[in-house]
Protein backbone atom coordinates (compact mmCIF):
# COMPACT_ATOMS: atom_id res chain seq x y z
CA UNK A 1 0.00 0.00 0.00
CA UNK A 2 1.69 3.56 -1.04
CA UNK A 3 1.90 6.40 1.74
CA UNK A 4 -1.09 7.85 -0.28
CA UNK A 5 -3.29 4.82 -0.03
CA UNK A 6 -2.51 4.56 3.78
CA UNK A 7 -3.07 8.34 4.47
CA UNK A 8 -6.45 8.02 2.58
CA UNK A 9 -7.42 4.51 4.66
CA UNK A 10 -6.48 6.26 8.18
CA UNK A 11 -9.24 9.48 7.66
CA UNK A 12 -11.43 6.83 6.20
CA UNK A 13 -10.77 5.25 9.80
CA UNK A 14 -10.43 8.14 11.59
CA UNK A 15 -14.11 7.86 12.61
CA UNK A 16 -14.53 3.76 12.30
CA UNK A 17 -17.54 3.15 14.81
CA UNK A 18 -17.16 -1.00 15.70
CA UNK A 19 -15.79 -2.76 18.96
CA UNK A 20 -12.25 -2.09 20.43
CA UNK A 21 -10.73 -5.07 18.46
CA UNK A 22 -11.72 -3.66 14.96
CA UNK A 23 -10.95 0.13 16.14
CA UNK A 24 -6.95 -1.49 17.19
CA UNK A 25 -7.26 -3.43 13.58
CA UNK A 26 -8.06 -0.53 11.77
CA UNK A 27 -4.73 1.14 13.15
CA UNK A 28 -2.78 -1.09 11.18
CA UNK A 29 -3.47 0.38 8.68
CA UNK A 30 -1.56 4.05 9.12
CA UNK A 31 1.80 1.72 9.95
CA UNK A 32 3.88 1.98 6.96
CA UNK A 33 6.13 -1.33 7.12
CA UNK A 34 3.87 -4.03 7.77
CA UNK A 35 4.13 -6.91 5.83
CA UNK A 36 1.51 -7.41 2.88
CA UNK A 37 0.29 -11.02 4.76
CA UNK A 38 -0.59 -9.16 7.87
CA UNK A 39 -1.90 -5.78 6.02
CA UNK A 40 -4.73 -8.33 4.07
CA UNK A 41 -5.01 -10.60 7.52
CA UNK A 42 -6.08 -7.33 9.27
CA UNK A 43 -8.28 -5.96 5.96
CA UNK A 44 -10.17 -9.58 6.00
CA UNK A 45 -10.96 -9.23 9.67
CA UNK A 46 -12.63 -5.99 9.63
CA UNK A 47 -14.93 -6.94 7.37
CA UNK A 48 -16.05 -10.52 9.00
CA UNK A 49 -18.99 -10.05 11.02
CA UNK A 50 -16.86 -12.29 13.62
CA UNK A 51 -13.48 -11.84 12.72
CA UNK A 52 -11.71 -15.08 13.48
CA UNK A 53 -8.18 -14.80 15.02
CA UNK A 54 -8.50 -10.98 15.36
CA UNK A 55 -6.01 -11.23 18.19
CA UNK A 56 -3.87 -13.18 16.79
CA UNK A 57 -3.80 -10.93 14.01
CA UNK A 58 -3.36 -8.24 16.41
CA UNK A 59 -0.61 -9.77 18.01
CA UNK A 60 1.20 -10.05 14.98
CA UNK A 61 1.36 -6.81 14.60
CA UNK A 62 2.01 -6.21 18.02
CA UNK A 63 5.28 -8.42 17.36
CA UNK A 64 6.85 -5.73 14.98
CA UNK A 65 5.73 -2.21 15.60
CA UNK A 66 6.95 0.06 18.07
CA UNK A 67 6.22 1.16 21.84
CA UNK A 68 4.34 4.38 20.73
CA UNK A 69 2.39 2.18 18.31
CA UNK A 70 1.91 -0.75 20.75
CA UNK A 71 0.71 1.77 23.23
CA UNK A 72 -1.96 3.46 20.83
CA UNK A 73 -3.43 -0.19 20.17
CA UNK A 74 -3.47 -1.35 23.49
CA UNK A 75 -5.33 1.27 24.87
CA UNK A 76 -8.11 1.24 22.41
CA UNK A 77 -8.52 -2.74 23.00
CA UNK A 78 -8.74 -1.63 26.18
CA UNK A 79 -12.00 0.19 25.44
CA UNK A 80 -14.30 -2.48 25.85
CA UNK A 81 -14.69 -5.69 27.98
CA UNK A 82 -13.59 -8.26 24.76
CA UNK A 83 -11.25 -5.96 23.27
CA UNK A 84 -9.43 -6.58 27.33
CA UNK A 85 -9.86 -9.77 27.43
CA UNK A 86 -7.56 -9.81 24.29
CA UNK A 87 -4.98 -7.53 25.33
CA UNK A 88 -4.49 -9.54 28.17
CA UNK A 89 -4.31 -12.33 26.06
CA UNK A 90 -1.50 -11.01 23.92
CA UNK A 91 0.69 -10.31 27.63
CA UNK A 92 0.25 -13.54 28.46
CA UNK A 93 1.55 -14.67 25.47
CA UNK A 94 4.37 -12.02 24.44
CA UNK A 95 3.01 -11.06 22.05
CA UNK A 96 2.59 -7.28 23.57
CA UNK A 97 4.58 -5.68 25.76
CA UNK A 98 4.43 -5.75 29.57
CA UNK A 99 5.59 -2.56 29.74
CA UNK A 100 2.21 -1.21 28.34
CA UNK A 101 0.81 -1.82 32.44
CA UNK A 102 3.01 1.32 33.09
CA UNK A 103 0.59 3.23 31.05
CA UNK A 104 -2.29 4.84 33.06
CA UNK A 105 -4.57 5.17 30.01
CA UNK A 106 -4.50 1.54 29.92
CA UNK A 107 -4.32 0.47 33.47
CA UNK A 108 -6.98 3.18 34.51
CA UNK A 109 -9.95 1.45 31.81
CA UNK A 110 -8.41 -2.29 33.37
CA UNK A 111 -9.27 -1.48 36.71
CA UNK A 112 -12.41 0.23 36.21
CA UNK A 113 -13.84 -2.29 33.44
CA UNK A 114 -12.08 -6.11 34.54
CA UNK A 115 -13.86 -8.41 35.97
CA UNK A 116 -12.48 -10.14 39.49
CA UNK A 117 -11.18 -12.86 36.79
CA UNK A 118 -9.48 -10.64 34.49
CA UNK A 119 -8.24 -8.57 36.93
CA UNK A 120 -6.18 -11.52 38.64
CA UNK A 121 -4.85 -12.09 35.48
CA UNK A 122 -3.42 -8.55 34.89
CA UNK A 123 -2.07 -8.70 39.25
CA UNK A 124 0.25 -11.84 37.92
CA UNK A 125 1.19 -9.86 35.28
CA UNK A 126 1.71 -6.80 37.07
CA UNK A 127 3.93 -9.21 39.58
CA UNK A 128 6.36 -10.33 36.18
CA UNK A 129 6.45 -7.05 34.71
CA UNK A 130 10.24 -6.42 34.06
CA UNK A 131 11.92 -3.06 35.46
CA UNK A 132 13.82 -1.14 32.68
CA UNK A 133 16.69 1.24 33.11
CA UNK A 134 15.52 4.73 32.80
CA UNK A 135 17.98 5.81 30.76
CA UNK A 136 17.19 3.38 28.33
CA UNK A 137 14.97 5.65 26.46
CA UNK A 138 17.14 8.43 25.83
CA UNK A 139 19.95 5.54 24.71
CA UNK A 140 17.54 4.56 22.57
CA UNK A 141 17.18 7.90 20.97
CA UNK A 142 20.86 8.46 20.71
CA UNK A 143 21.50 5.42 18.93
CA UNK A 144 18.70 6.35 16.13
CA UNK A 145 19.91 9.81 15.97
CA UNK A 146 23.21 8.44 15.02
CA UNK A 147 22.44 5.98 12.46
CA UNK A 148 20.14 8.46 10.76
CA UNK A 149 23.59 10.82 10.79
CA UNK A 150 25.60 8.66 9.62
CA UNK A 151 23.47 4.96 8.08
CA UNK A 152 25.76 1.95 8.56
CA UNK A 153 26.77 -0.42 5.38
CA UNK A 154 24.49 -4.25 5.35
CA UNK A 155 27.68 -6.08 3.78
CA UNK A 156 29.80 -4.96 6.49
CA UNK A 157 26.92 -5.90 8.89
CA UNK A 158 26.75 -9.23 7.84
CA UNK A 159 30.35 -9.84 9.96
CA UNK A 160 29.25 -8.16 12.88
CA UNK A 161 26.24 -10.42 13.12
CA UNK A 162 28.19 -13.71 12.68
CA UNK A 163 30.75 -12.20 15.34
CA UNK A 164 27.95 -10.88 18.04
CA UNK A 165 24.52 -12.92 16.98
CA UNK A 166 25.17 -16.08 15.08
CA UNK A 167 25.67 -17.76 18.38
CA UNK A 168 21.67 -16.93 19.54
CA UNK A 169 20.28 -16.60 15.79
CA UNK A 170 19.88 -17.62 12.43
CA UNK A 171 19.24 -15.60 9.13
CA UNK A 172 19.03 -17.65 6.24
CA UNK A 173 20.00 -20.89 7.67
CA UNK A 174 23.47 -19.39 8.90
CA UNK A 175 23.76 -19.06 12.97
CA UNK A 176 21.78 -21.26 15.58
CA UNK A 177 18.47 -21.20 16.53
CA UNK A 178 18.40 -20.50 20.43
CA UNK A 179 16.32 -17.13 19.68
CA UNK A 180 14.11 -16.20 17.40
CA UNK A 181 14.89 -16.38 13.72
CA UNK A 182 15.53 -13.37 12.27
CA UNK A 183 14.71 -13.72 8.58
CA UNK A 184 12.87 -10.95 7.32
CA UNK A 185 13.25 -8.77 10.99
CA UNK A 186 13.98 -5.94 8.89
CA UNK A 187 10.08 -5.11 8.27
CA UNK A 188 9.87 -3.94 12.18
CA UNK A 189 11.73 -0.86 10.47
CA UNK A 190 14.10 1.32 12.32
CA UNK A 191 12.47 2.33 15.52
CA UNK A 192 11.63 -1.23 16.83
CA UNK A 193 14.60 -2.82 16.06
CA UNK A 194 16.35 -0.07 17.96
CA UNK A 195 14.04 -0.84 21.10
CA UNK A 196 14.56 -4.59 20.46
CA UNK A 197 18.58 -4.46 21.24
CA UNK A 198 18.78 -1.65 23.39
CA UNK A 199 15.51 -2.84 25.09
CA UNK A 200 15.45 -6.74 25.06
CA UNK A 201 12.93 -7.51 27.50
CA UNK A 202 10.39 -4.98 26.57
CA UNK A 203 8.92 -7.55 24.15
CA UNK A 204 9.77 -11.24 24.61
CA UNK A 205 7.85 -14.13 22.98
CA UNK A 206 6.74 -16.89 25.60
CA UNK A 207 8.29 -19.40 23.80
CA UNK A 208 11.72 -17.42 24.40
CA UNK A 209 11.50 -16.09 27.89
CA UNK A 210 13.81 -17.03 30.09
CA UNK A 211 14.12 -20.11 32.66
CA UNK A 212 15.63 -20.35 35.74
CA UNK A 213 16.62 -23.90 36.71
CA UNK A 214 17.81 -24.82 40.71
CA UNK A 215 19.08 -28.32 41.17
CA UNK A 216 19.71 -30.54 44.14
CA UNK A 217 23.42 -29.55 44.60
CA UNK A 218 22.23 -26.06 44.86
CA UNK A 219 23.38 -25.18 41.22
CA UNK A 220 21.37 -22.26 39.76
CA UNK A 221 21.06 -22.41 36.10
CA UNK A 222 19.30 -19.79 33.41
CA UNK A 223 18.62 -19.87 29.98
CA UNK A 224 16.08 -20.98 27.19
CA UNK A 225 13.84 -24.22 27.75
CA UNK A 226 13.76 -26.43 24.52
CA UNK A 227 11.44 -29.41 24.14
CA UNK A 228 13.26 -32.28 24.75
CA UNK A 229 11.40 -35.85 25.18
CA UNK A 230 12.82 -38.02 28.02
CA UNK A 231 13.74 -37.76 31.87
CA UNK A 232 16.19 -34.33 30.57
CA UNK A 233 15.30 -30.44 30.84
CA UNK A 234 17.23 -29.25 27.69
CA UNK A 235 18.46 -25.66 28.31
CA UNK A 236 20.32 -23.20 26.18
CA UNK A 237 22.71 -20.64 28.18
CA UNK A 238 22.97 -16.87 27.09
CA UNK A 239 26.65 -17.65 24.78
CA UNK A 240 24.16 -20.70 23.22
CA UNK A 241 25.34 -23.87 25.08
CA UNK A 242 23.39 -26.89 25.30
CA UNK A 243 23.36 -27.77 29.27
CA UNK A 244 21.19 -31.24 29.72
CA UNK A 245 19.67 -31.74 32.99
CA UNK A 246 18.12 -34.70 34.70
CA UNK A 247 14.82 -33.87 35.92
CA UNK A 248 15.10 -35.72 39.15
CA UNK A 249 17.95 -33.34 40.21
CA UNK A 250 15.44 -30.07 39.90
CA UNK A 251 14.09 -28.48 42.75
CA UNK A 252 12.90 -25.19 41.17
CA UNK A 253 11.70 -23.97 37.73
CA UNK A 254 10.44 -20.42 37.35
CA UNK A 255 10.05 -18.90 33.75
CA UNK A 256 10.96 -14.86 33.51
CA UNK A 257 9.60 -12.47 31.96
CA UNK A 258 13.28 -11.27 30.96
CA UNK A 259 14.70 -11.78 27.39
CA UNK A 260 17.63 -14.14 27.81
CA UNK A 261 19.47 -11.61 25.33
CA UNK A 262 21.56 -9.44 27.86
CA UNK A 263 20.04 -5.60 27.88
CA UNK A 264 23.12 -4.31 27.76
CA UNK A 265 23.97 -6.46 24.40
CA UNK A 266 24.28 -2.99 22.70
CA UNK A 267 27.25 -1.66 24.88
CA UNK A 268 29.47 -4.76 23.73
CA UNK A 269 29.32 -3.33 20.36
CA UNK A 270 31.17 -0.35 19.02
CA UNK A 271 29.27 2.57 17.27
CA UNK A 272 30.35 1.66 14.27
CA UNK A 273 29.46 -2.38 14.24
CA UNK A 274 25.63 -1.30 15.76
CA UNK A 275 25.60 0.97 12.44
CA UNK A 276 26.67 -1.34 10.10
CA UNK A 277 24.72 -4.57 12.37
CA UNK A 278 21.35 -2.48 12.15
CA UNK A 279 21.63 -1.28 8.15
CA UNK A 280 21.74 -5.10 7.60
CA UNK A 281 19.11 -6.18 9.76
CA UNK A 282 17.20 -3.64 7.85
CA UNK A 283 17.95 -4.84 4.81
CA UNK A 284 16.47 -8.42 5.76
CA UNK A 285 12.86 -8.02 4.69
CA UNK A 286 10.30 -10.46 3.87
Amino acid sequence: MSPTSRLAAARALAGFEGSATQRALAETFTIANLPSDLRHAAATALTQEMPQGTIKTIGGVMKLTTSERQQRIGATLASDASGMQGLVELWETGAASLQLLRDPSITQKLDALADDKLLARVKRLRQQLPTEDPRTEQAIKTRLAAYQRAPGTAAMGVQVFAKHCAACHQIAGKGKSVGPNLDGVGNRGLQRLAEDMLAPSRNVDVAFMSTAIITEDGQVLSGIVKPKEGNQVLLIDRKGQELRIDKEDIVERKQSRLSPMPANFAESLTAEEFRHLVAYLLSLRS
